[in-house]
């Protein structure tokens, strides 16, 4: 993973890969349009050590997150981070390769039971 859009007034999430692939930049859900907004890692491709993970304390949804490389440097930051949250470590031969999660629709981001994948 390289990037994020981000509906910021929603907490809506897509994620943007290595190899490019994204989900759709407008999504129609609800009657609404979401507009998002792109979020990169920077410095791109600098190595994740530890990551935030933002839970709603309503619905357990994905809020926000927050990426750091091996000096505790904050390298990618999106949505919120008022909410309880979970941290992943990786080591130093690990990488995000993937995320797995429930969505609440097949319309619309809304992420519940989130999580990284971690590979080798």
């Amino acid at each position: 993973m390289i990037g994020v859009t981000q509906d910021p007034e929603n907490c809506r999430f897509h994620f943007i890969l290595n190899n490019n692939e994204r989900t759709d930049m407008i999504i129609k859900g609800g009657g609404f349009q979401f507009k998002y907004a792109q979020t990169m890692i920077k410095p791109l491709w600098a190595p994740i050590k530890r990551i935030l993970i933002y839970f709603s304390h309503i619905d357990q949804s994905l809020v926000g997150f927050r990426f750091f490389d091996k000096e505790d440097a904050m390298v990618l930051k999106v949505g919120s981070s008022c909410y309880k949250f979970k941290e992943e470590l990786l080591g130093d031969d690990e990488r995000v390769i993937g995320i797995k999660a429930k969505l609440s629709s097949p319309d619309v981001p809304y992420y519940t039971d989130f999580q990284f994948i971690i590979g080798k």
